[in-house]
């Protein structure tokens, strides 16, 4: 879904936070196969997370602080994770170089929570000592 805001970032100005809330992201998607065969129409696409919506907004403190929230609800979700660091690199440009190897933040991290993902994210991103 984040995906799809970007490519389309006016789909997403339809859609207020309000709208959203904070529980669409625990939301379900009905099956899509059995919708389709049972009525013959096509399945409606699941509302955008709340965080992804902040964060093409370009509200990079509120979309971090949301996507901590989500973390909570569905511990282990890579989602809340690339999106925590996504929001995290926009408002510290410095640290853009955590996004070339994000598998290395999720593995410091991931496992800890997000209590330790700015603390992880300073130490990765900062400049290796000079040799």
């Amino acid at each position: 879904m984040r995906g799809a805001l970007y490519l389309r970032p006016d789909s997403a100005l339809d859609v207020t936070v309000a709208d959203i809330g904070p529980r669409a992201a625990s939301v379900a998607a009905p099956d899509a196969a059995s919708v389709t065969v049972a009525r013959g129409v096509r399945p409606r696409a699941t509302p955008p997370v709340r965080a992804d919506v902040l964060l093409i907004r370009g509200e990079s403190a509120a979309a971090r602080e949301a996507y901590r929230e989500r973390w909570a609800e569905a511990p282990g979700d890579p989602h809340p994770l690339a999106g925590w660091l996504l929001a995290h690199t926009a408002l510290h440009p410095g640290h853009r170089r955590l996004l070339a190897r994000p598998e290395r933040f999720a593995a410091a991290a991931a496992a800890e929570g997000p209590e330790v993902w700015e603390h992880a994210a300073h130490r990765l991103a900062a400049a290796p000592p000079p040799v």
